[in-house]
C-alpha cells in the first residue's frame, strides 16, 4: 500500500514577520533550512520514492534539502503548480491574524477553487502512483 506524506516547507522570512506570503516569493530562514534537514532526518526511515513540490522556492528548497538527507536525485523532484499556497491576493505581504475573514476579499482564491485543486492534486497523486 503506498504512503502520503505531507510536508510544509520550513520557516520562511515572511513567516517570522507574521506576514501573509501566498504566492509572494519568501526565502527561507536559516531556521527553516534546519528545520527542512531535520524532517528529511526523519523522513530516511520512511521509504519516499517520488517527491511532489510547489514551484514556489521555499518549498522547492525545502524539498531539495529533505531529497539530499534522503538520497533522493534533486533532478527527479517534480514540481506541481497544483501544489502551490493559495492566492491571497491584495492581503498578500500584510499582517497575518487568526480573525482576519480572507474569504472576504474579491481577489483572494475562492475556498471553492481552492478545494478543486486539491482534488485536481490529489487525482494527479493517484494517477502518479506506481
Amino acid at each position: 500500500m503506498k504512503k502520503l506524506y505531507f510536508i510544509r516547507h520550513g520557516l520562511s522570512e515572511m513567516n517570522v514577520k507574521g506576514l501573509i506570503a501566498g504566492r509572494t516569493e519568501s526565502p527561507l530562514t536559516e531556521e527553516g533550512k534546519l528545520q527542512a534537514r531535520h524532517a528529511g532526518k526523519q523522513a530516511k526511515k520512511l521509504g519516499i520514492d517520488y517527491i511532489v513540490s510547489s514551484p514556489m522556492s521555499r518549498a522547492h528548497e525545502t524539498a531539495k534539502i529533505i531529497a539530499k538527507e534522503i538520497g533522493y536525485p534533486l533532478d527527479k523532484i517534480h514540481l506541481n503548480s497544483l501544489f502551490i499556497e493559495r492566492d491571497f491576493g491584495e492581503l498578500e505581504g500584510k499582517v497575518w491574524s487568526p480573525d482576519l475573514d480572507i474569504d472576504g476579499f474579491a481577489d483572494v482564491e475562492a475556498q471553492d477553487t481552492l478545494i478543486e485543486r486539491a482534488g485536481l492534486a490529489l487525482n494527479f497523486l493517484e494517477s502518479s502512483s506506481k
